[in-house]
C-alpha cells in the first residue's frame, strides 16, 4: 500500500469526506488498486434536445421521374428524424422508395412493393431514434418504378438543421 505523505492531500480527505480527526480514522495509505474517478459539475453540463424545424410534404404522381421533397441546405447540417408515405392508388401493383444521400452515398429507404387493390392505403412511416445526418446540398426524393396514371404518393419528412 502506498503511504500518503502530503499534508495537503490528507487535509483534502478530511474536508471532502467530512471527517473529524478526534473521532474518525484518517486514511494515511492508499489501497493496492486505485480507480480513477471523474467528478462532473452538473451545473456546467447542458444537454438540449433539438427541435424539429423542417417539415415538408409532397403529393407526387406515380411517374418514374423522382419527386424532390426537400433539398438539404449546402451550409450547416441537416438531420432527418422521420419520413412517411401514404399511397393514394387505384387498383395497382407498384414499387416506390425514398432516396437519401448519407456521406455522399445514395441509399434507398422505405423501399416498398405495393400489391394494393384498394383506394384507402395504410400510412408507412420510419421514425429514427438516432437521426441521420444527410449530405449537404443533397436531395430527399420519392421515386416510383413505373408510371401509373391517376395514382399519387402523399409523403413527407421531418428533421432539424444545425449551424
Amino acid at each position: 500500500m502506498a503511504k500518503i505523505n502530503k499534508q495537503e492531500v490528507i487535509q483534502k480527505l478530511i474536508d471532502e469526506l467530512n471527517l473529524y480527526p478526534g473521532k474518525d480514522m484518517i486514511p494515511s495509505e492508499l489501497a493496492d488498486k486505485i480507480l480513477a474517478v471523474y467528478q462532473i459539475n452538473a451545473g456546467e453540463v447542458a444537454i438540449s434536445v433539438p427541435t424539429t424545424n423542417v417539415v415538408k410534404e409532397l403529393r407526387h404522381p406515380f411517374v418514374v421521374a423522382p419527386g424532390d421533397i426537400y433539398i438539404v441546405p449546402s451550409t450547416g447540417k441537416f438531420f432527418l428524424t422521420n419520413i412517411w408515405v401514404q399511397p393514394d392508388l387505384s387498383d395497382s401493383d407498384l414499387n416506390f422508395h425514398f432516396l437519401l444521400t448519407v456521406g455522399g452515398v445514395a441509399i434507398k429507404v422505405l423501399e416498398t412493393h405495393s400489391l394494393i387493390h384498394t383506394i384507402n392505403q395504410p400510412l408507412m412511416m420510419l421514425s429514427l431514434a438516432n437521426p441521420i445526418e444527410l449530405t449537404p446540398g443533397s436531395k430527399i426524393q420519392i421515386q416510383c418504378d413505373q408510371e401509373y396514371g391517376g395514382s399519387f404518393l402523399n409523403c413527407g419528412l421531418t428533421g432539424y438543421t444545425q449551424d
